[in-house]
C-alpha cells in the first residue's frame, strides 16, 4: 500500500495582515502618547528648575534682610542691658539693707553697679556711732571679710539739731 500525499495549495486569508495593522497601530498610539507624556515631563522639570532658581533668591534675600544693622546690633545690646538689670537678683541686695536696719538711721538714697556689685548708700542719723553700728549690721556678724565700709562721715548743722550725713560704700571683690 502505497500512501499519496497532495498538497492543496491554500488560499491567502484576507485577515492575515489585520494582527500586523493593529500591532502597528498600538505602536503608533504609544509612540504618540511617549511624545506628549516626554514634552510634560521636560516642562515639569523646567518648571522645577525655576521653583528652585526663585526659592534659592528668596532665601538669600531673607538671609541679607535678617543681617543684623548696626542700629539693631545696638538696640539689641540696650535691650539685653535692661534684661540683665531686670533679671538681677536684687532682693539679695534690698534683703541685706532690710536687715540692717536700725532705729534712728535714716536711709537717704541708694546708688548700685550690677556689673562689679559696686554699691553706694547714703545715710543720716543723729550721731556717727548709729552709723557704724548700720555699717556693721551691713556686713553682718559671721562675714569675715566685710564689703560696706565708710566712705565719708560729714557733720551737719540742719536748724537746731546736729546730724551727721555719711555715705557708705560696697565693693565686693571677685572670690
Amino acid at each position: 500500500m502505497r500512501l499519496t500525499l497532495e498538497f492543496v495549495p491554500q488560499r491567502p486569508s484576507r485577515w492575515r495582515w489585520v494582527p500586523g495593522i493593529v500591532t502597528s497601530l498600538a505602536a503608533l498610539v504609544l509612540f504618540a502618547q511617549y511624545t506628549v507624556e516626554r514634552e510634560a515631563l521636560d516642562s515639569k522639570i523646567a518648571a522645577l528648575a525655576e521653583e528652585e532658581k526663585r526659592v534659592l533668591r528668596l532665601q538669600q534675600e531673607q538671609e541679607a534682610a535678617d543681617r543684623e544693622t548696626p542700629e539693631q546690633a545696638a538696640e539689641r545690646a540696650r535691650l539685653q542691658a535692661i534684661s540683665d538689670t531686670l533679671a538681677y537678683p536684687w532682693h539679695r541686695v534690698f534683703a541685706t539693707l532690710e536687715g540692717a536696719d536700725m532705729p534712728g538711721v535714716a536711709l537717704l538714697s541708694f546708688s548700685y553697679a550690677q556689673s562689679g556689685e559696686v554699691g553706694e548708700v547714703v545715710v543720716e542719723s543723729a550721731d556717727a556711732q548709729s552709723i557704724v553700728d548700720y555699717v556693721s549690721a551691713l556686713n553682718g556678724k559671721e562675714n569675715e571679710r566685710p564689703e560696706w565700709y565708710l566712705a565719708s562721715l560729714q557733720p551737719q548743722r540742719q536748724g537746731s539739731a546736729p546730724t551727721t550725713k555719711a555715705i557708705i560704700r560696697r565693693f565686693a571683690p571677685a572670690r
